[in-house]
């Protein structure tokens, strides 16, 4: 696939710049991932949230978001895909509702996520 068509496809995957969370019990099948095969995932998409905003979310309260180094780091792409740690999800899920609907609404949509999948096992994509 030409490069210019290929860029475009993950663009149009990751453009919005939000977190989008996937769930896989088996890490190995994530080590050649790419953002066209996202659809090969259980995931969820934010519409506004992204991880500075679940990283403020854990801020002070002694609960890291993701592990200490990426799972995959990928500069190339401006993509990051990080595991979250199950206690940093217990933190941003156990947070009052913000009045904002769009966050109340990515809120909602991560806690369906979790509550269908468990905190074990989901990554967080981040693109820059």
């Amino acid at each position: 696939m030409p490069f210019t068509i290929r860029l475009t496809k993950i663009i149009e995957k990751a453009s919005h710049m939000a977190s989008i969370f996937i769930h896989e019990t088996d890490a190995s099948k994530l080590q050649q991932f790419d953002v066209e095969n996202l659809d090969d995932y259980s995931h969820v998409c934010m519409d506004e949230l992204l991880t500075l905003d679940f990283e403020i979310m854990c801020q002070g309260t002694g609960q890291r978001w993701c592990l200490d180094q990426p799972f995959i780091y990928d500069e190339s792409n401006g993509l990051v895909l990080c595991l979250l740690h199950p206690t940093g999800l217990d933190t941003v899920l156990s947070l009052p509702p913000d009045e904002d609907d769009i966050r109340a609404d990515d809120m909602d949509k991560l806690r369906r996520f979790i509550n269908v999948h468990g905190k074990q096992h989901i990554f967080e994509l981040s693109t820059f």
